[in-house]
C-alpha cells in the first residue's frame, strides 16, 4: 500500500508551498469567498474563473473534481461542494476529497493543500465531523494510490478549537476508511439535485 502522510496545520492555505490547492466550489458557478476567494487575490483568478466558464457550461455534480491552471504552475482542484445540502454534506466531503487525490496524482502533484472541506460559510460539518470524512477518504484512497502523492496538509483556518478537533480525530484515528457505496451515494445526490433545478 501507498503511503499518503497527512498533516494537519493551523493557517490559511497560502501558508503551505504546494503546487495544488483543493477548491470548493458551487456546481454551477464559481465562488469567490472562502479558500476561492484567498487564491483569486493571491494571482490565481484565472484559474477560478476558467472553473466558472465550465460549470456555467455544464452543472458539474456534487464530488466532481475539476483542475484548472493557477499561475506559476499551479493546478487549482477545483471540488463541487458547496450548496449540497446538510444530510449528503459527509459523503459529499468523502467523495470531494477522494475525487481531489485522484486528479492531483493524474496531475502528478507530491503534495496538495485542502482546507476543512464542509465546515465554512455554506458548510454544514462540524470540524469533528469533517475530519472523520476527509481522514476516511484519504485511508480510502491510499490503497488506489498511483505513489505520485506523497503528503497532503490540511489547513484549519478557524482558530484553536477547530484545529484541535481535527488533530483529536488524527491522533484517536476516530474514522475508518469508508464502506459505503460511494458511486451509489454519488448517483443518488446528483439526480435529487438534477431533479430540482429542472
Amino acid at each position: 500500500m501507498k503511503k499518503i502522510s497527512v498533516e494537519i496545520v493551523q493557517g490559511n492555505v497560502l501558508s503551505v508551498d504546494a503546487k495544488g490547492f483543493v477548491v470548493p466550489q458551487f456546481a454551477d458557478k464559481m465562488s469567490l469567498t472562502g479558500v476561492s476567494g484567498i487564491l483569486s487575490q493571491n494571482g490565481h483568478f484565472c484559474g477560478i474563473r476558467d472553473y466558472a466558464v465550465v460549470a456555467r457550461q455544464r452543472r458539474l455534480p456534487f464530488g466532481y473534481s475539476f483542475v484548472t491552471d493557477g499561475r506559476d504552475g499551479v493546478k487549482m482542484l477545483n471540488v463541487s461542494l458547496l450548496g449540497v445540502s446538510a444530510p449528503d454534506a459527509f459523503g459529499m466531503v468523502q467523495l470531494s476529497t477522494f475525487a481531489a487525490l485522484a486528479e492531483a496524482e493524474k496531475n502528478g502533484l507530491d503534495r496538495i493543500v485542502m482546507p476543512a472541506l464542509g465546515t465554512g460559510k455554506s458548510g454544514s460539518l462540524s470540524f469533528t465531523r469533517s475530519a472523520k470524512a476527509m481522514l476516511s477518504a484519504i485511508e480510502s484512497y491510499a490503497p488506489l494510490a498511483q505513489g505520485f502523492l506523497k503528503n497532503v496538509t490540511i489547513c484549519i483556518f478557524k482558530g484553536d478549537k477547530a484545529f484541535r478537533d481535527y488533530k483529536n480525530v488524527a491522533g484517536k484515528k476516530s474514522y475508518r476508511a469508508y464502506v459505503n457505496d460511494e458511486l451509489e451515494i454519488w448517483n443518488e445526490v446528483n439526480r435529487r439535485s438534477l431533479m430540482r433545478n429542472a
